[in-house]
């Protein structure tokens, strides 16, 4: 049974053959310059370069790449301090810009006053540091949203394995996961 499903950013069609999946993918990148992307889990292969927190967007070269979905790390000084996800992404009907928006949530919970909804761990990096942003910096991967759960999970469980606890911002719910 065919089933298609139009989502905020994408568009899901199940129950098709391979080859008639082929030539429907092929249409729609033709008459619609339809950007196709087949989900992978990720090889962690390819993170950004360390972005600085006090850096703009129009300074950060490819800056776009991380208003998709995806996981990244926050970093201050050389430590590892969080480790996150989103899955949400920026798409042609807009949406929250993905990574890119957890990095301004970090930052307006750091630098704000009274702030509505604080970002959790940017409240405890005030508790653990203080305003001073100067040595913060975040890494971005970008992971398919249907795996960003798991992918996070995975890099917290290697954190863990590898120095028995985790990241001094992490939540305390992030133990159950990795044990």
């Amino acid at each position: 049974m065919l089933d298609i499903r139009q989502h905020a950013t994408s568009l899901t069609i199940r129950g098709i053959d391979e080859t008639t999946q082929q030539k429907i993918i092929r249409a729609l990148q033709k008459e619609f310059k339809f950007d196709y992307d087949v989900p992978t889990y990720p090889t962690w292969k390819e993170w950004s370069p360390k972005i600085p927190l006090t850096a703009s967007a129009k300074e950060v070269q490819n800056q776009e790449l991380y208003t998709r979905s995806g996981c990244y790390k926050v970093w201050h000084k050389n430590t590892l301090i969080y480790i996150g996800e989103t899955r949400c992404q920026r798409g042609t009907g807009g949406g929250r810009p993905g990574m890119w928006a957890r990095r301004g949530d970090f930052r307006s919970t750091v630098l704000g006053e009274n702030i509505q909804n604080p970002y959790g761990n940017a409240t405890r990096f005030l508790e653990e540091f203080g305003k001073d942003i100067s040595n913060v910096s975040h890494t971005f991967h970008y992971v398919h949203p249907i795996y960003c759960k798991q992918a996070e999970e995975e890099l917290l469980q290697e954190y863990y394995k590898k120095h028995k606890t985790l990241p001094i911002l992490q939540h305390e719910k992030d133990y159950k996961r990795v044990r």
